[in-house]
């Protein structure tokens, strides 16, 4: 290594240095210590002036849950940084990274410390906290692509603009994986863990997309997602099934439906099935699947047959919650069951006689009591 290049890379070291000692500062300032003053030529404003991040302590008690998302992809960078690997290291060959001083410098990479912020930002419950570590990450690397579409969801005027900048993130972040990796890895993706925030971030674009009402684009989006990575480790395959549904697009929908599995989400799958199969027009084989629904779930007939409220929770970035992602999916599912001509009202129908049943038998019961 040149001389140049050697001081350069000193130089690089230095400012991640001072980075974390900044941040530590501003840690100790939430617990009541009074902040040093910045670093020189570090920015006191974010990316939209809205102050420097000031991350929280690590997590403990039930939102140490939380942290925990992101455990398992953060050993597949250590492993990559230090050896190049990609295979899942085992609990042996993380206890050996860490004795044998092979992760000394990974915080002094620039880009892997955006990276743990980012990886914190999207295991914190707090949107705001983790709109703070996205931006601390980007003053540490302007490329990291996870932090950008954190920071997309918290900025953007308006939908269209999140569609803006999350089209950025992903056009760049394809510029810096290189054609030569993503062809290498095409089809198995997250087999390099290295291109999964992309894979996030197209599959937030997907999602913008689909609320800013650019539904077959959506769609392509999130279908492009599951053709990068079959494993489908995001379950990217559960909101493509709902934009389908909503399309019409009944004969690709049934291959989702076929692949699903009895413990996955099997309400919301069994329910999207009723669908297909009416927009497919076995309208006998959509009362058989009705038939097998209604005595237990007759309630989510009629939750489905009333259009979903403007307040209905969805996903604001892709943060590994399954809680958050299925109520998204359920809101896309209401709004398929209402894009076309008569499913709604038959199921609508079907409720309300269930509805009027069970009036009568409880007036008889009263009556004979």
């Amino acid at each position: 290594m040149s001389r140049k290049k050697q001081q350069k890379e000193r130089m690089r070291r230095e400012r991640a240095r001072q980075e974390r000692d900044r941040l530590r500062e501003a840690q100790r300032e939430r617990a009541g210590a009074r902040r040093a003053p910045p670093r020189p030529g570090v920015s006191e404003r974010g990316v939209s002036g809205r102050g420097v991040p000031q991350p929280s302590a690590p997590p403990t008690g039930e939102s140490a849950q939380d942290a925990a998302r992101f455990l398992h992809e953060r050993a597949l960078r250590w492993l990559f940084w230090a050896r190049q690997e990609r295979t899942p290291p085992s609990p042996e060959i993380l206890r050996e990274l860490v004795t044998s001083g092979e992760l000394e410098t990974y915080r002094d990479d620039r880009r892997e410390y955006a990276q743990e912020l980012a990886y914190r930002a999207m295991e914190s419950p707090d949107l705001e906290e983790a709109h703070r570590l996205a931006i601390g990450a980007l003053q540490s690397d302007t490329t990291c692509c996870d932090a950008r579409r954190i920071v997309a969801e918290r900025e953007a005027s308006s939908a269209i603009d999140r569609v803006g900048w999350l089209k950025r993130a992903v056009t760049e972040e394809e510029a810096r994986l290189g054609e030569e990796l993503l062809a290498e890895f095409d089809g198995r993706l997250a087999d390099a863990v290295e291109c999964r925030p992309y894979l996030r971030a197209r599959l937030d674009l997907g999602m913008a997309l689909w609320w800013s009402g650019r539904r077959k684009r959506a769609a392509h989006h999130l279908r492009r997602v599951v053709e990068l990575d079959p494993t489908d480790h995001m379950g990217v395959r559960y909101p493509l099934l709902m934009a389908l549904l909503f399309l019409g697009e009944h004969e690709e929908a049934a291959v989702i439906l076929d692949q699903g599995q009895p413990s996955e989400s099997e309400l919301i799958l069994r329910w999207a099935r009723v669908l297909n199969e009416l927009l497919a027009g076995r309208e006998d084989e959509a009362q058989t699947q009705y038939e097998e629904l209604r005595e237990e779930f007759s309630a989510e007939a009629t939750s489905l047959a009333t259009p979903a409220p403007d307040d209905f929770p969805r996903v604001s970035f892709y943060r590994d919650d399954i809680v958050q992602f299925a109520s998204t999916c359920l809101r896309m599912l209401h709004f398929a069951w209402h894009a076309h001509p008569g499913t709604a009202e038959w199921l609508q129908a079907r409720a309300s006689e269930e509805q009027a049943a069970a009036s009568e038998e409880q007036a008889g019961a009263e009556s004979q009591s």
